[in-house]
C-alpha cells in the first residue's frame, strides 16, 4: 500500500513541478534547466551523499550512475524541450506510454508474455498517442510548415525522454532487488551523477542566476520549489515505488501523470478539447489493462 501510495505522490509531485519548469523554459535552455535543476537538488541531498556506503556499495553505485546519467541528465533534457514545444499534459501523456516500452522490454530481454487484454491496452494506448499528435503545440507559430515541425520535433523530444526514462527505470529496480539500499540514497546517487555527467555547462547554467536581467532574477524561487517538489521529493518517491513494486506495475501507476496535467491545460494556454480529454483517460485504461 505504501508504494502505491508513494506512486501517486510523485506523479502528483512531477505534475505540479512540470507546469512550474515549462514557465522558466523560455529563459534558459533545456540543458540549462537540467544543470541547475540537478544542482540544487544534489545540494538537498548533500547528507545522503555523505552517508552512502561507498565500499561496500560500489558495484551498485555504479549501476545507478548510469542510471541517473541515461534518464536525468540525458532524458530529463528531452524532457523539458518536449515540455516547451508540446506543453505539459501533451508531453505526459506521450510519457504514459512508459508501461508499453517497459512490456516491450521485458518481453524481449526477460521473455515475458502479456495476455489478450495486455494487447487491447497497447492498442487503446496507440489511439491516445495518435490523439495527441494530431492536436497543435499551445503556441501559435507563423505558419502551418512551422507549426508542423515543431510539433513533431517536440515528440520526437518527448520518445527519447520516454525511453532513457524506462531504462535508468529499470537499472533502479536491478539495485533494489540486490541490495539494501534505501530510497533515499539512491535518489541522491542519480542525481549526482546527472550532474557530473552535465558538468560542463554548469557554470554557464548557474551564472545566468546572477545575471543583471530582472526577469532572470526572480526565477530562483521558482526553480528552487520545482527541484524539491519534482526532483527531490518526487525522485524520493519513485525509487520508494521501485523498492515497493514490481516495475510493470509502479510504472503503470506512475503513468497517471497525464490526467493529472489536465489541471494546468488552461493556464498555459492550451484550449482543453475533448480530443485530449479522451486520450488521456483512453492512455490510462490502455497502461492499467497492459499491467493488471
Amino acid at each position: 500500500m505504501l508504494g502505491v501510495i508513494a506512486a501517486f505522490g510523485a506523479a502528483l509531485c512531477w505534475t505540479l513541478a512540470s507546469a512550474t519548469w515549462r514557465k522558466l523554459s523560455g529563459s534558459y535552455s533545456s540543458i540549462q534547466l537540467n544543470t541547475i535543476k540537478n544542482f540544487l537538488a544534489t545540494l538537498f541531498f548533500l547528507p545522503a551523499l555523505l552517508s552512502f556506503p561507498w565500499l561496500s556499495e560500489w558495484y551498485s553505485a555504479c549501476i545507478l550512475f548510469l542510471s541517473g546519467a541515461v534518464g536525468i541528465a540525458i532524458g530529463d533534457t528531452f524532457y523539458l524541450s518536449a515540455l516547451r514545444i508540446l506543453g505539459t499534459r501533451r508531453t505526459l501523456t506521450i510519457e504514459s506510454l512508459a508501461p508499453i516500452l517497459a512490456g516491450i522490454f521485458g518481453a524481449i530481454f526477460l521473455q515475458e508474455r502479456y495476455p489478450i487484454r495486455a494487447c487491447l491496452g497497447a492498442f487503446l494506448v496507440t489511439i491516445s498517442v495518435v490523439l495527441v499528435a494530431s492536436e497543435a503545440p499551445p503556441e501559435n507559430e507563423s505558419s502551418n510548415k512551422q507549426l508542423i515541425q515543431s510539433k513533431y520535433e517536440g515528440l520526437a523530444y518527448a520518445f527519447v525522454s520516454l525511453t532513457c526514462g524506462i531504462t535508468a527505470a529499470m537499472l533502479s529496480r536491478m539495485v533494489f532487488i540486490h541490495s539494501e539500499l534505501l530510497p533515499f540514497h539512491t535518489s541522491a546517487i542519480r542525481i549526482f551523477s546527472a550532474l557530473i555527467l552535465l558538468l560542463p555547462v554548469f557554470f554557464k547554467g548557474i551564472n545566468i542566476f546572477y545575471s543583471g536581467k530582472k526577469v532572470l532574477r526572480s526565477s530562483l524561487p521558482m526553480a528552487l520549489s520545482a527541484t524539491l517538489l519534482g526532483t527531490n521529493l518526487g525522485m524520493f518517491l519513485q525509487q520508494m515505488v521501485f523498492q515497493r513494486l514490481p516495475l510493470g506495475v509502479g510504472v503503470t501507476i506512475l503513468s497517471s501523470t497525464p490526467v493529472m496535467s489536465l489541471l494546468f491545460a488552461t493556464g498555459e494556454g492550451d484550449q482543453l478539447k475533448f480530443k485530449g480529454v479522451l486520450a488521456s483517460l483512453m492512455s490510462l485504461l490502455g497502461v492499467g489493462l497492459v499491467m493488471s
